[in-house]
């Protein structure tokens, strides 16, 4: 009832009361903080009495920036949400953004205040305060001293009635309290104040020195400085020093400082011996003057200036009876007495401050070669302002007898106006003259094949080319050469105020030589390969560090890198650049990481590891080698493995590898590594189970190997070294630990055990859960086996439940359950200890798909003893009828070619395979690559249908081996030739937003060639993305934003749900407040409640309503007779047709077509009538 009664009073006081606050105007002021332009609002009149005063209703803020000048709202001051709010409300700019046909160089823009929900400004408002509102920023720096962009002025500026404007009106109004129109006009807009100065240092004595102080700010950078003065003295520094100053120098001496955002302030300083005594004086707005007095001091007092009353500006004391006078930009016109006093004796000087002359508020654009009469009042002139950080004005635009302009050359220019009788100069009027003809940069109008060149003007219009096989040319004026002959290029302006085409001058292409390799453009250090042309010219290597070209195209590779090539043809000049590059290669360095001589079954390891290059094996059935340099020995014998890079062909030295006989393995001079880490739970380093107990996963990573270990579930890893001295670190991936990572040094020349515990720490019980099947074939029952891992440092006891669909049947639990529903199997979680897995299992029945990719669905979810929820997550599984046996599978797994996946999640990769072969394979391992941006410290093997052992081959690859496996075909046994393995882990903290994460697994199955999986990917984020909350009335219907899967609508007032639809529409038939759920892609957001009044806008005809007004991409209809035709005309008089689809009970939905923002016209026909209604296009 809260938001009706704020509606009711919202509208009582539309229509029945006065707002206290009668006159406001609005303001316009460069903040030189934030380099923006800040819009105020001022009051002129009135002030705030009651709450009611302080609400805003309808406004409108209009500003007209440059046409090549875009704007975006900056930051936002008032008015607040709430009578006692602190979030200021929402503006927007809104379409369409207009630029007259008659004018192009300005464009119109609108911005409108929301004003639902209600929104406040400040108690105690009154007349003569200034409230700021918001900012707007645009892309291109001020040029005009802050003064780029204005306000639009009502009465000044084309209104709705200018048939340029295209029926749009953007006159400024300002209502509050009530609906009386409160806006008056603006006030004189302020710019950037320029170059201030802030302090003079003055000394005269034998040498002048003169060092003024300016204040810093970063929009406007550094200042520019140009002195004059007597006797044609002239300097650029900021401050002067004239030695063995002579009486003929003195005088007034004139500073103009200026700066990049084409501001210019102007300073006089008079410099005399003695005291000079300032007398009265006429100045302009922005101008500031040394004041001295006379005398300077009496009996060592010096004297002071003062302002007489209300003074012109600020008075900032210099010493020596000197006093600098800033006269204010915005100074009204008069006369300003300012006084002088020393040893209690002064007198008075008169300060009068002239007017600047007013100038139009814009000029429309001139033509190339045009001139303008410009209006100019008595005894005044016209002259172009020069500021050369900012605009060459004097190229563009030249002045005429002091009042017409000549437009001279494209481009902008700055006028002013000048009084010649006072001095003062108007703010700069821009001019922009746009071009009659095309130029040619360079003035060459012969070009050679492959080159680019530029034509002028580069926007504005389009470019075409007659002839585009021979050149090309985009929108920008940028063209290229592509084929030998002749083109002509025309420029068509968007607006053709200057004609609608313009031609360039004829341009020829001139062939090149067409360079290129003949043989290889990847070669080793010492190789060679050659290129064509042979003669005629010259070949040009950039780098002869890296490779040596001769005249006749024999490259020779000189040292590692790479190096681009080119040829100059003697005859036409023309230089032809070989697009790609001759790589350098060294020949590949390769080490060994294992004896040369292996037991057969045996794992080896060497380097390099990483992509870029291809290992192989001479004799596949001796020796077999993947590209991630892991050796396995599969029979007795001799071998050779190399290494070659892919980009080049060079190849390492061959390493011969031998594989022993099994009754010759025990003279291998290989040592064992035994390691065991396990929970210390009394500290003294010694294992004392089953008190204390070992840890899986655990990372054991020997410095300077590239492979690492981890440990099985009896927290074991054995492994074989040579003899010699290693570090070795081990790291737990789970829990908290008073150390960890573990480094542990030793010596190595029998076989070793070590032990190495972890002490934990007190911490909350934390655990993950995974569920792993075989293929899930339609109509059969599938092995679904559960793993709950204790990620915690202590034992965990509780609960694991999985909840199923009903379409699902389940049966064969091991072990038993705890309990047990139509939906959900719960299994006992007893005294689970950390880094182990409790693994229960089932057989779900997969029923046949209802329709393609379809799914079924299970929850699993992990409880503590105290029923506090660990973990849940929510698999989906793609009912298959024919599949591929060997895949890989990665949770987190959304909707979606990207898988959106959070930063914190873990990624759970599943790879299951099959021998689909005709014996059993005695050996499986299964390599899977590693992004470089997976966690390795974060790796743990979560389950696996077979045992075997897990180990990082090297940085880029992940084995699991099963070397005692003995996995029978599929002919012998279905279910028994099946397997899988599970493995976690986390994306570093630093990967960057949106990184893909890809993966792919390879499946040897003893020593035939790998079976390569599917891939899978996941695209990391911050967040996941949720529809818009938004929500406003539109006449007698509420519209949520587009994008939603479904809509829930809800009563505020006892949270009833009403209805629930897949269109962003619904209509209440009573007063009330309300709010719409819309359910997204990844999650469900809820709008605010906003009152709703029924009727509160009329419907014109009810049997036929089209809606949203606003709209993105789809307009609905409600009509109650059968819809013939939909048209969507827009300004300009283009239509288009459109269908419609029915989605409701008489609710039809329209899809609009790819047309741009703006107002259009949409036009129904049915047999009752023709009915139209005018939409935006967001």
């Amino acid at each position: 009832m809260k938001n009706i009664a704020t509606a009711l009073f919202f509208f009582g006081f539309l229509f029945c009361l006065n707002a206290q606050i009668t006159k406001v105007k609005y303001l316009m002021s460069y903040d030189t903080t934030h380099c923006e332009y800040l819009v105020s609002l001022y009051v002129e009149e009135g002030q705030i009495s009651t709450v009611s005063d302080r609400v805003l209703f309808n406004s409108q803020f209009s500003v007209v920036s440059p046409d090549d000048v875009s704007l975006t709202l900056g930051r936002v001051y008032y008015p607040l949400i709430g009578p006692n709010g602190t979030t200021p409300i929402r503006y927007e700019i809104v379409p369409p953004i207009v630029t007259p046909a008659n004018c192009s160089s300005q464009k119109f823009h609108r911005i409108y205040p929301s004003i639902t929900p209600t929104a406040y400004f400040p108690e105690g408002l009154k007349a003569g305060d200034t409230l700021p509102l918001f900012s707007i920023k645009t892309d291109k720096p001020t040029a005009r001293c802050g003064l780029d962009i204005r306000l639009y002025e009502n009465g000044v500026d084309p209104d709705g009635t200018d048939p340029n404007m295209l029926g749009n009106d953007f006159s400024n109004s300002f209502t509050m309290g009530s609906a009386t129109p409160l806006y008056n006009g603006n006030l004189p807009q302020v710019g950037s104040p320029g170059p201030l100065m802030t302090g003079l240092d003055f000394d005269l004595a034998q040498n002048l020195t003169l060092t003024p102080h300016f204040a810093f700010r970063l929009c406007a950078g550094n200042n520019n400085y140009e002195w004059t003065g007597p006797l044609g003295y002239a300097s650029a520094n900021q401050g002067i020093f004239i030695p063995n100053f002579q009486p003929e120098n003195q005088g007034y001496y004139q500073l103009q400082a200026y700066n990049k955002e084409g501001c210019k302030r102007n300073y006089t300083i008079p410099v005399f011996y003695g005291s000079q005594a300032t007398n009265d004086t006429a100045l302009c707005p922005g101008a500031t003057l040394v004041l001295s007095g006379a005398p300077a001091e009496i009996n060592g007092i010096p004297g002071s200036w003062q302002a007489v009353g209300t003074g012109a500006g600020e008075l900032i004391a210099l010493t020596g009876g000197k006093a600098l006078l800033k006269i204010n930009d915005q100074a009204s016109v008069g006369k300003y007495s300012y006084q002088y006093t020393v040893d209690n004796k002064s007198y008075e000087i008169s300060i009068e401050v002239n007017g600047i002359p007013p100038v139009p508020l814009s000029i429309c654009p001139l033509c190339e070669g045009d001139t303008l009469a410009l209006p100019t009042p008595p005894d005044m002139t016209w002259q172009t302002d020069y500021n050369p950080l900012v605009f060459d004005s004097y190229e563009v635009v030249k002045i005429i007898g002091d009042s017409r302009a000549a437009a001279v050359k494209s481009g902008n220019a700055l006028l002013q106006l000048k009084n010649d009788i006072t001095g003062c100069i108007s703010k700069p009027l821009p001019v922009k003259v746009l071009p009659s003809k095309v130029s040619l940069v360079g003035n060459s109008t012969t070009v050679c094949v492959n080159s680019t060149f530029q034509f002028l003007p580069s926007t504005g219009g389009t470019w075409t080319s007659n002839s585009p096989a021979i050149a090309t040319i985009n929108n920008s004026g940028l063209a290229t050469a592509i084929a030998e002959g002749e083109v002509t290029f025309t420029y068509r302006p968007i607006v053709p105020v200057c004609g609608t085409q313009l031609l360039s001058p004829v341009i020829t292409v001139i062939g090149n030589s067409g360079a290129a390799f003949t043989g290889p453009n990847s070669i080793c250090i010492g190789g060679t390969t050659t290129l064509s042309p042979t003669s005629g010219g010259t070949w040009v290597s950039a780098n002869s560090g890296v490779a040596t070209v001769n005249n006749q195209g024999l490259v020779t590779g000189v040292a590692a890198g790479t190096t681009t090539l080119s040829f100059t043809n003697n005859s036409t000049g023309c230089t032809s650049h070989l697009q790609t590059p001759v790589i350098v290669s060294q020949k590949p360095q390769v080490q060994l990481l294992t004896n040369d001589t292996l037991c057969v079954y045996d794992i080896g390891y060497c380097t390099p590891s990483s992509a870029g290059g291809v290992w192989v094996s001479t004799n596949v059935t001796v020796i077999t080698i993947t590209n991630g340099g892991v050796i396995t020995a599969t029979s007795p014998g001799k071998a050779n493995i190399i290494y070659s890079l892919s980009n080049s062909g060079c190849t390492s030295d061959p390493i011969q590898l031998t594989v022993l006989p099994e009754n010759e393995c025990a003279e291998s001079g290989h040592k064992w590594v035994h390691v065991t880490c396990f929970a210390d739970l009394n500290g003294d380093g010694n294992y004392s189970p089953p008190t204390e107990y070992p840890l899986n996963n655990t990372s054991l990573q020997i410095a300077g190997f590239p492979i690492t270990f981890f440990t099985n579930i009896y927290g074991e890893a054995l492994f074989q070294l040579d003899t010699g001295s290693y570090s070795l670190t081990a790291l737990v991936p789970y829990g908290n630990w008073e150390e960890n990572p573990i480094v542990t040094n030793f010596h190595h020349t029998e076989n070793t055990e070590l032990l190495i515990g972890f002490i934990p720490t007190t911490g909350s019980s934390s655990a993950i859960a995974q569920q792993a099947t075989g293929i899930m074939r339609c109509n059969q029952y599938t092995q679904v086996n559960v793993s709950v891992m204790n990620v915690g440092s202590a034992p965990l006891n509780g609960r694991v439940t999985v909840q199923h669909e009903e379409r699902s049947m389940v049966k064969n639990f091991n072990p038993a359950l705890l309990s047990m529903t139509d939906t959900t199997i719960t299994w006992q979680i007893a005294q689970l200890l950390p880094g182990q897995v409790f693994k229960p299992s089932y057989q779900a029945r997969i029923p046949n798909p209802v329709s393609n990719n379809d799914s079924l669905h299970f929850t699993i979810r992990v409880y503590d003893a105290n029923d506090s929820l660990l973990f849940t997550e929510t698999l989906a599984y793609l009912i298959r009828c024919s599949y591929d046996p060997n895949d890989l599978q990665v949770r987190p797994d959304r909707i979606g070619d990207e898988n959106l996946t959070l930063r914190t999640e873990a990624l759970t990769y599943q790879v299951r395979f099959q021998n689909t072969g005709n014996d059993t394979a005695f050996y499986v391992r299964i390599d899977d690559v590693l992004h470089k941006d997976i966690d390795r410290r974060t790796l743990m093997l979560i389950d696996a249908s077979h045992k075997g052992r897990m180990i990082l081959c090297s940085n880029d690859t992940l084995c699991y081996i099963m070397d005692t496996i003995q996995l029978v075909d599929d002919k012998t046994s279905y279910e028994g030739s099946q397997g899988y393995v599970v493995f976690t882990a986390k994306t570093k903290l630093d990967i960057a937003e949106g990184t893909v994460v890809p993966n792919q697994a390879y499946i040897f199955f003893d020593a035939k060639a790998p079976v390569i999986t599917n891939a899978v990917k996941n695209t990391i984020v911050t967040s996941l993305p949720c529809p818009d909350n938004a929500l406003i009335q539109d006449g007698p219907w509420l519209v949520a934003t587009e994008g939603g899967n479904q809509y829930t609508w809800i009563d505020c007032n006892n949270d009833q749900i009403l209805e629930v639809s897949d269109v962003p529409l619904y209509k209440p038939e009573q007063n009330g407040s309300y709010r719409v759920a819309v359910k997204g892609d990844y999650c469900t957001v809820e709008s605010a409640c906003i009152s709703f009044v029924v009727n509160s806008v009329a419907e014109i005809n009810n049997d036929l309503l089209i809606y949203p007004t606003l709209v993105n991409d789809v307009l609905y209809i409600q009509s109650e007779q059968a819809i013939e035709k939909i048209t969507l005309g827009s300004l300009s008089g283009v239509l288009h047709t459109l269908s419609s689809q029915l989605v409701g009970n008489n609710l039809s939905s329209v899809t609009l077509p790819a047309v741009p923002s703006g107002y259009y016209v949409v036009t129904v026909v049915t047999k009752g009538g023709v009915y139209t209604k005018a939409v935006v296009k967001m």
